[in-house]
């Protein structure tokens, strides 16, 4: 199991220095789409949105300086997902989708084919599906209708992995009572099996596979928030949730990279994962003299 944590040494010495400042986004062209929900409130919405004008615009598009600099912007498509501006993790914004609201993207993304991504989503289960594969708990999901394969989906209720052809959950863990951060990640070339989840930058263990061989083939014609679709195209499995942040790059993140995002979440929304802070310069000055004390001592 991994877990990004800290040696006992390193920790006592940080609780003496401090660590650096406030952490940044890990601001890359893979980073494809970021939706977070303050970005609604910075817009001037509020309350129930349920008219086909409004839009959540994805943070890597022009004006924001994120990511792939490209807009995918999600357009209201399903019932009337509720905003509230500061009652979300450290006083943010949420958008609590009732099991029955959806935001969507037509278009390509940047994530196809035997696909490598790593998605994060800092969200609350509210349904009461809980290790039961509910279907009101479909977070987000990278494609639309297609053949097996084609769609990559991310549930709740019992975190999992849900493709049109298998799946792959975790039902040890569970998003539930509050908020959290998952992490979902496969690399190109991986099988159903082979994905990967993190609730909290704590690495769950697989409890349920579904066509466990199987292979990603995904067709690049956008994404859902709050809802998925059915094997015929319909929409379906709406979330019973409340999503605060969602951030997909079209590649799989490497441990350290993985320990900044989970350092923006942490410094953000006051989760508690198991992030490991940078070193503050002070910390470095002092590690750098005890190296010299200990050599000179030899």
């Amino acid at each position: 199991m991994t877990r990004f944590t800290l040696p006992a040494a390193a920790a006592a010495l940080l609780s003496v220095c401090g660590s650096a400042s406030a952490a940044t986004i890990l601001n890359d062209p893979s980073l494809v789409v970021w939706l977070r929900a303050d970005t609604l409130v910075d817009d001037g919405y509020s309350g129930a949105l349920n008219a086909t004008t409004e839009v959540w615009r994805d943070r890597t598009g022009p004006g924001f300086g994120f990511g792939d600099g490209i807009a995918h912007d999600a357009s209201h498509s399903n019932g009337g997902p509720t905003l509230n501006a500061t009652v979300g993790p450290n006083g943010t914004a949420i958008l609590g989708f009732g099991a029955g609201g959806g935001f969507d993207f037509d278009g390509p993304i940047g994530v196809s084919g035997s696909a490598a991504t790593t998605t994060f989503i800092v969200a609350d289960y509210t349904g009461s599906g809980i290790g039961t594969g509910s279907t009101d708990a479909r977070s987000f999901q990278i494609g639309n209708d297609g053949p097996g394969g084609s769609v990559i989906a991310y549930d709740l209720a019992t975190p999992a992995f849900r493709f049109n052809n298998g799946n792959n959950q975790f039902r040890n863990d569970t998003l539930t009572g509050g908020f959290y951060a998952a992490l979902f990640s496969m690399d190109a070339g991986d099988t159903y099996a082979d994905g990967r989840f993190y609730l909290d930058g704590v690495e769950g263990t697989a409890t349920n596979v579904g066509g466990g061989a199987n292979m990603l083939n995904i067709v690049d014609s956008g994404y859902s928030i709050g809802r998925g679709t059915s094997a015929g195209g319909t929409d379906s499995n709406f979330a019973n949730a409340q999503i605060a942040d969602v951030l997909v790059f079209n590649r799989v993140l490497s441990d350290p990279e993985i320990n900044q995002v989970l350092g923006y979440i942490n410094d953000r929304y006051a989760l508690g994962t198991a992030y490991v802070p940078e070193p503050s310069r002070a910390l470095l000055l002092l590690l750098g003299g005890l190296g010299i004390f200990l050599r000179r001592r030899r």
